[in-house]
């Protein structure tokens, strides 16, 4: 038995072309599987589907889908400001990438936060840089992502 040369892009593509050209024989909505089951096929990928009016996956399209694209896009846009504030105020010549400690204000007694210290700014601000970089890969194509669900993000 000889394989195809189309492989599964092939099929896909020749099945919108066929419910494309069904389609247009058989508005969409009244086709009947028996005499056009391509058109039938194709409506089942997404092609002509009504809207998901399911309570649960409204939920959680509404309470977490949205807030996590909010989150990530702010994530991406604080990643971002430190990435230039770190250049902009010049930081790679005032500290060095070592475990000197940084003063803060907490004073002698501390507050319980952890040390600050060049490396962790340094650690920092590496990954702040790959952030901004990973997001703007591919002409921004995962901030595109965050950014098509974000109600309240900020960059």
């Amino acid at each position: 038995m000889q394989r195809s040369s189309f492989g599964w892009m092939g099929l896909v593509a020749m099945a919108l072309v066929a419910g494309m050209c069904i389609g247009s024989w058989f508005p969409v909505g009244s086709v009947d599987a028996s005499t056009a089951p391509v058109a039938v096929a194709v409506q089942s990928v997404g092609l002509a589907q009504a809207p998901i009016d399911d309570a649960e996956v409204i939920a959680y399209s509404d309470d977490y889908a949205r807030r996590y694209a909010d989150a990530g896009e702010t994530f991406y846009g604080e990643s971002k400001r430190f990435y230039l504030r770190w250049w902009a105020l010049g930081m790679s010549g005032k500290i060095s990438d070592d475990a000197t400690e940084i003063a803060d204000t907490s004073g002698a007694s501390g507050d319980g936060r952890p040390q600050a210290t060049c490396e962790k700014l340094y650690d920092l601000y590496a990954l702040a840089e790959a952030i901004v970089t990973d997001y703007e890969a591919g002409g921004n194509a995962k901030l595109q992502q965050f950014i098509s669900m974000s109600v309240n993000g900020e960059i």
